[in-house]
Formats: structure tokens, C-alpha cells, sequence
């Protein structure tokens, strides 16, 4: 019997549909496999963000307890947006609480107490919760606030506008205290076309209701006289002004550096000269060793004092007109050099 008449009694032996099954089969148990990988896949990536998240949230307590709190919060920040976690918030608040931002701290402490944890959760989640509700209130004593005054203003009147820290505040906010950072803010208020008025305020911690007064002309009353009132001043420009000091100081110190380097210099010429006439061949005898020991005392010091005058001089030179007049007012200023046998010095007020 030849091949070709065997192929149709082989394709009999089979039963009906039996390939389709194998196929639908074989098809399954690649979605199977493809369906597990993808698990594993996802798994492992959980892990990867899991383990990271945990190196970075010890790397930034170790950045907290050196108190180095903006780079704590930053590494604080980046873990919790691996995976979240009420002790990644809650250290986040602590770094806020630290540098002076207490607003923010507060957002973050109420976003920690108000973390739902399952019973079955982590011990360390539960406790972070607990020390979240308990430095809370804490904080909140912390916070100071103040309250914006307006008198003379009419409803009828013109419009009234008020800015907080170029922040535009609302009428609402106006009947109650309004919570800042500690520091120091800007408040302007504005009555129609009138020229604005400006008022600064200084706050430190638990400072509450600090008040902040405006006092408009009746918009149906005549203008008459009004009693000139002092109100504070923007806070003066320490910095500049104080660098303008230190260099009024260091060009001070260069001078009396420059007049001792001057002092001596004049004597070791006269100390050279008569070494020209006690040693004419260049050699000194031993009788004039203490001449030649004064010369070269005197030349070292000249040389020592001429180049701290000129360092000094430069640096004050550099810091006097990189700087800005003092806003504040001008008390009486002197500056008066010491000199005198084992003394070199300043003696000032300012």
C-alpha cells in the first residue's frame, strides 16, 4: 500500500474538532503564562519603589537629626511619592515646623491625622498617626496671626481693596484673624483712586491678633485737618548697611597697618645706613649683631604690615561701595584708631 493511499485512513483515526481543542488549549496556557509574568513583573517593580522608599526615608532621618531640614524634607518627599506613608508626612511636617514654615507644617500634620489606617496596619503607621495628633495642637499655639482694622469705611463708599504679602485678601477673611508665618509681612489697602496705604508688620511665634490699623476719611464727611500719625516703617536694610560698616572698619585697619609699615620702613632704612658705614665689605663683626638683627626685624615687620594694609584696604574698599546706605536712622558714629606701645586697635560706636 503506498503512502498517498494511507493519508486518508490516518485523517479518519481522527475525531472531529480534536485540533481546534488543542489550539484553544495551547492558547490558554499562554495567557496563563503572559497573565503570571506580568504579575511578577508588577511585583518586582513594587518591591524596587518599596525598598527605595524605605533607604530614602532613613537617608532623610539621618539629614533631620543633623538638622539639615530642607534636604530631609526632600528625601521625605520623594519616598512618600514611592509609596505612601503617614511617617513620611509626618517627618515632611516636622522639617517645615523647623524652618519657620508653620502654615505648611500645619497642612501636612492635619493630612497625618486625618490618615485613615486600617486595624491590620503597621505599628509604625499607627504611632506616626498618635505623635501627628498630639504635636498638632502644639503647633497650633505656635502660629501667630493678625487682624486687619479698617475705620471709615462705608459700605455706599468707594470700593475697598486689601493686600496681604501681594496676596489680595477677601472681605470674608477680613472679620477674622488671619494665621501668617513668623517674620516679618506687608498689608496695603486701597480705597477706590485714593493712593494706597502701607503698613508692615513683624511677627514672632505665638504672637495672636497682632493688629493691623487703617484709618479712612468718611467718604460723606468734608476732609479737614487730619493729625499726622507715625506708623512703622518698612524694616531698615540691615545687611547692606552693616556691610558698609565693616568696610569703613577694615579700611580703618588698613590705614593704621599702612602707618606702622611706613614706621617701620623708615627705620630700617636708617638701621641700613648705618650698616654701610659699620660693615663698608658687606661682613658684619660680631659686635654689631644686634644691628644687623634690628634691621632684618624691621624689614620682616614692614613687610608683614605693608601687605596686611593693602589686604585690608581692598577688602574694604570692596564691601563700602558694594553697599547701600542704612534706611535706619543715623546715631552717632566714631571710629577712632588705638596706638601705642603693645597695642594696635579700633575704638568706635555706631
Amino acid at each position: 500500500m503506498s503512502a498517498d493511499s494511507q493519508q486518508p485512513a490516518l485523517a479518519s483515526c481522527l475525531r472531529p474538532g480534536k485540533t481546534s481543542v488543542v489550539r484553544v488549549w495551547f492558547l490558554r496556557l499562554l495567557f496563563l503564562l503572559a497573565t503570571l509574568g506580568l504579575a511578577s513583573w508588577a511585583s518586582a517593580d513594587a518591591k524596587s519603589d518599596r525598598a527605595q522608599a524605605i533607604e530614602l526615608g532613613h537617608l532623610g532621618v539621618e539629614l533631620y537629626n543633623s538638622r539639615r531640614f530642607v534636604e530631609a524634607y526632600e528625601r521625605f518627599e520623594r519616598a512618600d511619592k514611592l509609596v505612601h506613608s503617614p511617617v513620611f508626612v509626618l517627618y515632611m511636617a516636622r522639617c517645615r515646623r523647623n524652618l519657620g514654615e508653620l502654615l505648611r507644617a500645619r497642612a501636612l500634620y492635619r493630612s497625618v491625622v486625618a490618615e485613615s489606617v486600617p486595624k491590620d496596619a503597621k505599628v509604625q503607621w499607627r504611632k506616626a498617626v498618635e505623635e501627628g495628633r498630639l504635636e498638632l495642637p502644639e503647633l497650633e499655639k505656635l502660629i501667630p496671626s493678625v487682624r486687619i482694622i479698617l475705620t471709615g469705611v462705608s459700605p455706599k463708599g468707594p470700593p475697598l481693596r486689601v493686600w496681604l504679602d501681594r496676596v489680595r485678601v477677601s472681605q470674608a477673611k477680613l472679620a477674622a484673624p488671619i494665621s501668617l508665618n513668623p517674620g516679618t509681612h506687608h498689608v496695603v489697602a486701597q480705597r477706590g483712586t485714593e493712593p494706597a496705604v502701607h503698613r508692615w508688620v513683624r511677627l514672632e511665634q505665638k504672637q495672636s491678633g497682632v493688629a493691623v490699623r487703617f484709618e479712612f476719611v468718611p467718604a460723606n464727611q468734608p476732609a479737614g485737618p487730619v493729625r499726622a500719625r507715625k506708623h512703622p516703617a518698612p524694616p531698615p536694610d540691615k545687611g547692606n548697611s552693616s556691610r558698609r560698616r565693616a568696610g569703613a572698619v577694615f579700611m580703618a585697619l588698613g590705614g593704621v597697618a599702612g602707618l606702622i609699615a611706613l614706621g617701620t620702613g623708615i627705620g630700617a632704612v636708617a638701621v641700613d645706613s648705618d650698616l654701610e658705614e659699620l660693615c663698608p665689605t658687606g661682613t658684619c663683626a660680631a659686635a654689631h649683631e644686634s644691628t644687623v638683627s634690628l634691621y632684618y626685624g624691621l624689614a620682616h615687620t614692614t613687610t608683614v604690615t605693608l601687605v596686611t594694609s593693602g589686604v585690608f584696604l581692598g577688602l574694604g574698599l570692596t564691601l563700602y561701595f558694594t553697599g547701600k546706605p542704612s534706611t535706619a536712622p543715623k546715631a552717632d558714629q566714631a571710629l577712632v584708631p588705638l596706638i601705642g606701645p603693645g597695642t594696635l586697635g579700633l575704638r568706635g560706636s555706631f
